[in-house]
């Protein structure tokens, strides 16, 4: 009797399950979290801080275009860039503005992210405001017609271990493909990542890009820019409160990387901070002292190693300088990313050591990425370069390398 009731009991209970499926399949399936909205504001101030309409030469990755496409298309290259791989974005009008949703972990810090950023974005749109509409002695505006106003949207801005601070990004970056790091000054600089133990996957994360001039320019407008240095400060000190701060070593904020005469010479005017090529300093900001390496720009190397009127021994002794001082700091942007509470200053010190004393593996490259030799070429050449100096010798060779 006892097992018969304990049979009964157990068929209850499976029919008691049967029917909250049936009740639940009824129901249909559960609606996941609904993730957490952010206003982006209005449609004139979206349009602008985006760039609207982004203009692209290739319609299959810029599709349709649209506000809400070009929105979601650089919000979804941050979550990826700042390795939010379980989170998604929805980007809708809301009547007069718009709004995005996160969904998954980047919930929890994008809304205050990207609010943050947009303010930041709306000191950048003013300034920029103001200059178009300021005169040149001769009457023309201040404001080129081949300058687009251009935040770096599209970037890791929540966990990147690194800040870049450049001059400003190139046009194409804003009409081809729509991507901040689609150049050849990024691809350049991601390549030394990888020199410096970094993969090609985690870079883009390094490169969050702060330019001093929010301008996109053709490159060869650096120059025209000497006009408006230094209009943009309010800007970049809210940029690099934002994206060097780091709660998990708050005597250190993410270490920066300089990059560039322009950028050196701001940092001077602004901050009172000097630095030659691969010295180390501290940045002082209200969120804290961000260590700080100045490097060459990107593309320095092809002005210094390719001279017509230089002999090639010349072009390849400045050439090696250039590409050698370029993996100290790409390799002190790797270790600092990776360790963020280093030693600033020794980490640039072992860097160094490092570097100089692999003269071979720099000749490579320079052989390779900048002479566009074989790499059978490249290895004829570099295997008769002769042994660098160790010891004394080696530090004085190395410390010569910044002079």
């Amino acid at each position: 009797m006892k097992a018969r009731n304990i049979v009964l009991a157990a068929t209850a209970a499976v029919a008691m399950v049967a029917v909250s499926g049936v009740a639940a399949a009824q129901r249909g399936p559960q609606k996941a979290a609904p993730g957490t909205t952010v206003s982006l504001g209005g449609e004139a101030r979206v349009k602008a801080l985006y760039s609207w309409p982004n203009t692209c030469s290739d319609v299959s990755v810029c599709g349709a275009a649209s506000v809400e496409d070009t929105v979601r298309h650089y919000l979804e290259q941050s979550l990826k860039r700042d390795g939010y791989a379980d989170s998604a974005v929805t980007v809708r009008r809301a009547g007069a503005g718009y709004q995005a949703t996160f969904t998954g972990s980047a919930q929890k810090t994008y809304p205050k992210a990207v609010t943050a950023f947009l303010s930041a974005g709306d000191k950048a749109l003013a300034t920029a405001r103001s200059i178009a509409a300021s005169k040149t002695p001769e009457g023309a505006s201040q404001w080129p017609y081949t300058w687009r106003f251009f935040l770096p949207v599209g970037l890791a801005m929540v966990n990147n271990p690194t800040v870049e601070l450049l001059h400003f990004p190139p046009d194409y970056s804003l009409t081809d493909k729509q991507d901040y790091l689609n150049s050849a000054t990024t691809d350049r600089w991601a390549m030394l990542l990888a020199q410096n133990g970094i993969p090609a996957d985690k870079s883009p994360a390094y490169q969050a890009i702060i330019d001093i001039n929010p301008i996109a320019a053709p490159a060869s407008d650096g120059s025209k820019l000497e006009g408006v240095e230094g209009k943009f400060t309010g800007y970049i000190t809210d940029m690099l409160g934002q994206w060097t701060s780091n709660p998990a070593t708050p005597y250190y904020g993410k270490p920066m990387v300089a990059f560039g005469g322009p950028v050196r010479a701001w940092l001077k005017a602004q901050y009172g901070l000097e630095l030659q090529v691969d010295q180390v300093g501290l940045l002082s900001l209200p969120s804290g002292a961000v260590p700080v390496i100045a490097a060459n720009h990107p593309s320095q190397i092809f002005y210094t190693a390719w001279n017509d009127t230089t002999p090639k021994t010349e072009n390849f002794e400045k050439g090696m300088q250039v590409m050698t001082q370029d993996l100290i700091a790409a390799c002190w942007q790797a270790r600092m990313g990776q360790a963020p509470a280093s030693d600033p200053q020794k980490t640039a010190a072992d860097c160094t050591q490092q570097w100089v004393a692999n003269n071979k593996q720099a000749c490579m490259l320079l052989e390779t990425t900048i002479y566009k030799k074989t790499e059978e070429q490249a290895q004829a050449i570099c295997s008769a370069l002769p042994p660098v100096a160790q010891g004394r010798d080696g530090a004085t060779q190395a410390a010569s390398l910044a002079e």
